[in-house]
């Protein structure tokens, strides 16, 4: 994994852990496709 696209993960998941406690959500799962270059499944999850 580069470093940009990396970077950019971990904002993608930062931002899903903001809309999380935004929403008041307990959980968000995702996946983000980077056709040929695969693809990035994310969980993000809070206990109560």
């Amino acid at each position: 994994m580069t470093k940009p696209k990396h970077d950019a993960d971990v904002a993608f998941i930062k931002a899903l852990a903001e809309m999380l406690r935004e929403n008041d959500l307990t959980e968000l799962q995702v996946k983000r496709d980077y056709g040929e270059d695969g693809t990035l499944n994310v969980r993000v999850s809070r206990a109560l």
